[in-house]
Order: C-alpha cells, then structure tokens, then sequence
C-alpha cells in the first residue's frame, strides 16, 4: 500500500473538493478567509483547479467571491467547443448538487490543511536562514513565523 501524500487535497476526496469549491461560493466570509492561502494545486482536478483560480482572479480584481452563476459564466465564455462546453456544465452541476450538510466541518478542514501548508513553507524558509548561521537574522524568522500563524485569519469587517 502507497503512501497518501497530503500536499494536496486529493486525500480528503473528490466529493470534498467539490464541496469547497461550494463553501467558497455560499459562504462568502469564508472565501474570502480563504482565496489568498488556498493554491489552485492544492486541487486533484484540473476543472477545480480552473474554478479556484478564476475566484481567486475575480476576488483580486474586483474584492467580491463571484457567486456560483458568475463563475460558470466566466469559465463557459473560455470554452472554445461544444464538447468541453457540455463537461464543464457538468461539473458545475456536480458544485451545485454537492452536500450542503457539515460545511463547517468542510471549512475547518479545508483552512488547517491551508494552514498547514503555509507554515511548511515558512518553516522550509526559515529552515534556509538558520542554515547561515547569522545571528542577526534571527528577527526576520521571527516574523516569517508569525506572518504564518496568521495566515487564514478573518479579516476585519470593519
């Protein structure tokens, strides 16, 4: 038996992948919590990859999580044939049906392993200074650090 690999969400499951895809779109504080730690790679299916990176696009250039509609149109008007056209309403009806039951569940999950992924980044980071040796680059890992454990958090509706 292989070894699970959990540098992506495909351990967690298409069916869950489909739901966060979902909780991004319905949940529209938790999107915006999310899109700037969670990486379009992080998903198994070129299609989730596509729809994470076109939220994340539209939530840069215009500061709002497109709603389910919005995203459809702006994948559809890329497709260039009927058969991709056809796969691609597919999928959007497989985001649509997918179980709205547990989401809370499926964004705690889905914000630890973003989590998670930052701080293996930053320890990596990190990890290079130390590997100097210099002394006085002791504060720049201090903040590396803690810019890390402050990833995901809500941002200020104020």
């Amino acid at each position: 038996m292989g070894v699970i690999s959990k540098d992506n969400l495909g351990y967690l499951g298409i069916d869950f992948q489909y739901r966060l895809i979902q909780q991004i779109l319905v949940d529209r504080k938790f999107g915006e919590s999310i899109i700037d730690i969670l990486q379009p790679n992080y998903f198994e299916d070129s299609f989730l990859r596509t729809a994470s990176l076109k939220i994340s696009d539209n939530y840069e250039e215009y500061g709002v999580i497109p709603d389910i509609n919005n995203l459809e149109s702006m994948i559809l008007s890329t497709v260039s044939n009927d058969i991709d056209r056809e796969m691609y309403s597919e999928q959007f009806g497989k985001i649509k049906n997918a179980e709205l039951n547990n989401g809370l569940q499926v964004q705690d999950t889905a914000m630890k392993f973003c989590k998670q992924q930052e701080l293996k980044k930053s320890v990596r980071e990190i990890e290079k200074i130390i590997e100097k040796g210099d002394l006085d680059d002791y504060p720049q890992c201090e903040e590396i650090l803690k810019k890390a454990l402050e990833v995901g958090e809500s941002k200020d509706d104020g």
